[in-house]
């Protein structure tokens, strides 16, 4: 299955999304559609992740522009459109171009597809501004789980923790030869490893695509 514009890769992440919301599964490469290619698996388990990082800050923003939050689909493909506007820093054109025409392309949200551009539209334009001053790490966290680190850690502690949670980890690869190159190629960084070979910190999500 080849990419069109990205729509593959969203598809599969609004997939892998659905499952884990929707069906109560885990985030695992498996549960993605086995005719994906190697990059586009790659950017769809990206963005399945980054969504679900960052579901709480995307709802806020979502019902800032909604009257009535959406449901289904619908607000799967309106997540996945503000985490990568506002958490991923995405295009907007691209972004908003690709989301509505992932609803355009489904009889179930193709009703939904001028809603979907009219709510993107505004997070691109007006959306910065509210996440920039938001609480994006309580936002992040369900209530339950918010109550539970604030009783055994301290609200400072707790939003630290919540925090650390939104920074999505570094891909580290080992190398037994030129590291330094591969960073450079990679746009990571190089650092001695504990064994023999070296390894490269990937800076952003993206950079891996194998």
């Amino acid at each position: 299955m080849s990419d069109n514009d990205g729509l593959t890769a969203r598809r599969g992440a609004l997939s892998l999304i659905g499952f884990c919301l929707n069906d109560g599964g885990m985030l695992v490469e498996d549960m993605l559609p086995a005719e994906l290619a190697g990059p586009e698996r790659a950017r769809a388990l990206t963005l399945a992740r980054a969504v679900l990082r960052w579901l709480g800050p995307a709802d806020m923003i979502i019902d800032q522009f909604t009257k009535r939050r959406p449901k289904g689909r619908t607000a799967m493909i309106l997540r996945l459109g503000v985490v990568e506007l506002l958490a991923l820093g995405q295009a907007p054109y691209g972004v908003v171009d690709a989301c509505v025409r992932l609803a355009k392309s489904d009889k179930k949200t193709r009703p939904a597809s001028g809603l979907i551009n009219a709510v993107l539209r505004k997070a691109s334009t007006e959306g910065p501004a509210i996440w920039s001053t938001a609480n994006l790490p309580r936002l992040s966290c369900p209530e339950w789980f918010w109550r539970v680190l604030s009783r055994d850690w301290g609200a400072e502690t707790a939003r630290a923790i919540a925090a650390a949670h939104l920074v999505a980890p570094l891909t580290d690869l080992t190398v037994k030869s030129d590291p330094e190159v591969l960073a450079a190629t990679l746009e990571g960084a190089s650092r001695p490893g504990e064994i023999e070979e070296h390894t490269s910190e990937l800076q952003s999500p993206y950079d891996l695509v194998c």
